[in-house]
């Protein structure tokens, strides 16, 4: 293994093959790959990312060599245990989802679809081909702003539910098409991940609404192994009967310790929220509490 002296560093138009070379030679674990400008940004890591000692080495491929050729030779490594900040442009998640698959031993992976027009297909088909991956602890999706509805938001949660050792899971789908039905969905599926302990969803600007708001909390009753819960439904088209009911149901959670909820943008009164906050101040376990506003 290399020493932190002796740290490989270099920027370079190396070919998507050199850089699994390069994993399989130093035994790399630990990839993080970003989009920037006209590259492809990659760095390898020996020891957990952000450690002072970690070492890595830090490449730079052309955009033009297309980012399919390097999902291509992610077949090759079956080693990887930590793909962390894969920003991916319009280059398919089908194709990235059968690449991940081979990388059965994941445990750390964080993909960012922002605006991508991924779509219900899209996100199923990634979804399906990253059902493979057993051994992931910690997830975090960005799926913001394509196109996305509650049909692939129960995909999504069907093969989520696949993930036995599943930790940690973030999950950003801000400015989609989430309905009634798609949160509840995924809540429902994931109530059997025994060892699910810190949830965070971020559902700003959709339509869920008074009914969603209410499956969702609903959901929310069964997923018993949740610990630390982050919710942010601001601007979904939620009146007071909704915040009612959530508060409602929340009140009954006393597995949950960490709790915050965002509410902003929405029709609810401020006797409403006062209300609400002293409805999840009654919940036994609960030793944080952020509400906003």
């Amino acid at each position: 293994m290399l020493s932190t002296k002796d740290q490989l560093q270099g920027y370079a138009n190396l070919q998507p093959i050199a850089i699994i070379s390069l994993i399989q030679i130093f035994g790399f674990t630990q990839v993080k790959l970003q989009i920037k400008s006209q590259q492809i940004q990659v760095r390898l890591f020996q020891s957990a990312l952000n450690s002072k000692n970690s070492n890595q080495i830090q490449l730079v491929i052309n955009l033009a060599m297309r980012v399919y050729h390097l999902q291509v030779q992610l077949y090759q490594a079956v080693k990887l245990s930590q793909l962390w900040y894969l920003v991916l442009g319009p280059y398919g998640a089908a194709n990235l989802g059968s690449s991940l698959a081979q990388c059965s031993n994941l445990s750390d992976l964080k993909i960012i679809f922002y605006r991508n027009n991924v779509g219900d297909k899209g996100i199923s088909d990634f979804a399906s081909g990253l059902s493979n991956c057993h051994n992931l602890q910690t997830l975090s999706f960005d799926l913001g702003m394509n196109q996305i509805g509650d049909e692939g938001l129960s995909c999504l949660g069907q093969y989520l539910s696949k993930f036995k050792n599943l930790q940690t899971l973030n999950l950003e789908i801000s400015e989609n098409k989430v309905g009634v039905n798609g949160i509840s969905d995924i809540l429902s599926a994931l109530s059997n991940s025994s060892n699910l302990s810190t949830l965070n969803l971020i559902i700003f600007n959709n339509q869920i609404g008074d009914e969603g708001t209410s499956k969702l909390s609903s959901a929310l009753l069964n997923c018993t192994q949740i610990r630390n819960l982050s919710i942010n439904i601001g601007n979904n088209k939620i009146t007071d009967q909704g915040v009612q009911i959530l508060g409602s149901n929340l009140e009954k959670c006393n597995n949950i310790s960490r709790l915050e909820i965002n509410l902003d943008n929405n029709s609810v009164n401020s006797e409403t929220t006062k209300n609400f906050k002293r409805q999840v101040s009654k919940m036994k376990q609960l030793v944080f509490r952020d509400v906003f506003p």
